[in-house]
């Protein structure tokens, strides 16, 4: 597979699917916001890819990396707003936190990461 481009949000994933109302904050975008805003205000979560052949990827199965390129770089923002997000909405870049260690435990193995850098 090739992995295009990062893929936006828009609003429509405010909106509840059972509900047909807006989350009061405007959740997942609100939290999407404070670290995935990139300069032209887009939300990024997920990413389009192109698919080259049909399969099934398992756990545990090995993945070739073929290629590398440069990580798309995000505004950095540490309040969460709550107002209605836009999709071009610009978050505005407030001064970063300290740098802290993180670990996530996730059916039994551990990833380490910290504050400051994206852990998909």
């Amino acid at each position: 597979m090739d992995l295009v481009k990062p893929c936006s949000r828009c609003i429509m994933t405010t909106i509840s699917i059972d509900k047909g109302i807006k989350h009061p904050t405007t959740e997942p975008l609100a939290t999407l916001q404070t670290f995935r805003t990139d300069e032209k205000g887009d939300v990024d979560f997920g990413q389009n890819i192109i698919i080259r052949q049909s399969g099934i990827i398992r756990v545990g199965d090995k993945v070739e990396i073929l290629a590398y390129k440069e990580a798309k770089s995000y505004l950095q923002t540490t309040e969460q707003t709550t107002e209605p997000a836009t999709d071009n909405a610009v978050t505005a870049a407030s001064a970063q936190e300290p740098k802290q260690a993180v670990t996530i435990e996730f059916n039994g193995i551990s990833f380490a990461g910290n504050n400051q850098e994206v852990l998909l």
